[in-house]
């Protein structure tokens, strides 16, 4: 009836609020199938990035994305006066204050502290800044709710500051991923034209000194 009201009367009528928070996908599984990659993480969950605690949870999945991105296998130097020997979540804006920001840009981590995301604080990687002003990111988490990707828009789920670190060229490292440009069958073999030891395959990553087939990338 008060709608109806309004209607007659020639009132203004509100449209509903945007949701700040869209999930795409849940789960590695599901996540693949519907195109959104975890980038080889199911498998190098298993190992500690950046020294963080194995398994699902969204500090080792962002470091590990870092060094997916070309960063190397260690923490970056604190800032002055700062500690990096504890980095959970909450602190990293906090520890690594001079590259954090309120600008998202793909690539950036984007960082909840504890008046946003709890005790623990929250990160995840920013995949796409998008035209609308929402963004796409893609997280891990040890809360229960684990691995996703999702769009969201400003409001209470923002994150609090967005960190830039700077990201180097890839380097032969096998301490970190990387991605080859030749596309060459893995062959073991010494004495093939001046060549010893290893050839890799593009497009195959080197996790921790072992290869890796890569994940189907995003549609």
């Amino acid at each position: 009836m008060l709608l109806a009201a309004v209607l007659l009367f020639g009132g203004p009528v509100e449209e509903p609020a945007q949701p700040v928070e869209h999930k795409l996908c849940a789960g590695y599984v599901a996540c693949r199938r519907a195109g959104y990659t975890d980038h080889g993480y199911v498998r190098a969950r298993r190992h500690s990035w950046w020294e963080m605690g194995t398994g699902s949870n969204c500090t080792n999945f962002v470091a590990f994305r870092l060094v997916r991105e070309g960063m190397p296998n260690r923490r970056p130097h604190p800032d002055h006066g700062a500690r990096a020997d504890s980095l959970n979540a909450y602190r990293w804006g906090l520890v690594y204050s001079a590259h954090t920001d309120r600008r998202p840009r793909t690539g950036a981590v984007a960082w909840w502290s504890r008046s946003r995301a709890g005790y623990y604080g929250h990160v995840a990687y920013v995949e796409a800044v998008n035209r609308d002003g929402t963004l796409t990111i893609s997280e891990d988490s040890a809360t229960g709710h684990g691995f996703d990707w999702k769009r969201i828009s400003p409001g209470r789920a923002w994150p609090s500051g967005f960190i830039h670190f700077p990201q180097p060229r890839l380097q032969p490292d096998h301490s970190r991923v990387r991605h080859h440009a030749e596309r060459h069958r893995v062959r073991h073999h010494a004495g093939h034209h001046g060549a010893k030891g290893p050839q890799w395959e593009a497009g195959s990553q080197v996790l921790m000194g072992r290869l890796e087939r890569p994940p189907p990338s995003p549609r």
